[in-house]
């Protein structure tokens, strides 16, 4: 299992996506910050491997993350990045808000933003705050 304890919000979302690779979906799960909409969707851990399973999200493949952004003030955090998700022979490109917070002294991941955008966009424009600007969770 990838330990999530004493890392950076950015090495949280790194982490993250690597537990993904791995199909360490007990990690994702223990990285949601405990106000998360993700842990209000999914009380226990065996409620988010069973969707999981049923939903197949081992056989979506991260195969490029990079973080372009970070901020951090006080307890809260939030870091901006792309990647490149394959998923059954289908590529797409996403730019991606985390928002972290601190709890009991490490941070988690209280919600993330996927925007869906084009290859070029993706290969030619930086991620920042204001890509999020006007999206309704943030």
């Amino acid at each position: 299992m990838i330990v999530m304890d004493s890392l950076s919000p950015q090495q949280v979302i790194e982490k993250r996506v690597a537990a993904h690779t791995a199909g360490d979906f007990v990690a994702i799960y223990n990285s949601a910050h405990s106000a998360s909409n993700f842990r209000a969707s999914f009380p226990d851990v065996d409620d988010y491997l069973d969707y999981a399973c049923r939903h197949q999200l081992e056989l979506l493949h991260i195969e490029a993350f990079a973080v372009e952004f970070l901020s951090v003030d006080g307890s809260s955090a939030s870091v901006g990045g792309k990647s490149k998700c394959v998923v059954t022979g289908v590529t797409e490109f996403f730019f991606e808000l985390h928002e972290l917070q601190r709890e009991d002294g490490c941070w988690r991941l209280l919600s993330s933003c996927r925007l869906v955008v084009t290859e070029a966009v993706y290969r030619q424009s930086s991620v920042t705050a204001d890509c999020f600007k006007g999206h309704p969770w943030f």
